[in-house]
């Protein structure tokens, strides 16, 4: 190791405590949610590392798109959900990568960066950078792209649609949060 230079850590994302969110919350989701979904059959032929593109209309798109994702996913998330000590450390478990909104953020970068090259995992991102109120697609982040480009993996691109009715129907029957 040259003078200097931190050896980077490498992010976590425990495979048995996936494997238990998708048998338990993942199946929850599912049926409360009566989730479809077209185009599984990607994961069959596709090895990490990739990346998952997805917008982004609720707090729950990342557990939704997981629920169906073979491996675990390092989903970049903002850094405001990790204000509390127990958040921070259920985020730290499922490898979520943070980053600070709106601004660019270079540490985010390098970790992607690392799981990709280094830990051969599966990142999921928002290219919008944040989340829809009305189901709308924000404008892209045009820094993604060339994150992208740079990383040369495969993509795979997720499209949520009808959340704002499940949301709706959530809300006078059972509601999680």
């Amino acid at each position: 190791m040259e003078h200097g230079k931190k050896r980077r850590k490498n992010l976590i994302n425990l495979r048995w405590f996936n494997r238990l969110l998708k048998w338990t919350f993942g199946r929850w989701l599912k049926r409360v949610y009566h989730i479809e979904v077209r185009g599984l059959e990607i994961f069959q032929t596709l090895r990490p590392p990739y990346i998952i593109v997805a917008n982004h209309v609720s707090t729950r798109d990342p557990f939704w798109i997981s629920a169906f994702v073979p491996g675990p996913v390092f989903w970049v998330g903002s850094d405001s959900n990790m204000r509390s000590s127990l958040m921070r450390w259920l985020l730290k478990l499922v490898g979520t990568i943070p980053k600070a909104k709106v601004i660019p953020d270079i540490e985010t970068v390098n970790d992607i960066v690392q799981v990709v090259r280094r830990q051969k995992g599966i990142i999921g991102l928002f290219p919008e950078g944040a989340q829809s109120w009305n189901g709308s697609t924000l404008p892209l982040v045009p820094s993604t792209a060339k994150l992208l480009k740079l990383l040369k993996v495969p993509v795979v691109q997720v499209l949520i649609r009808g959340v704002p009715a499940a949301m709706t129907a959530s809300v006078q029957g059972e509601e999680f949060w």
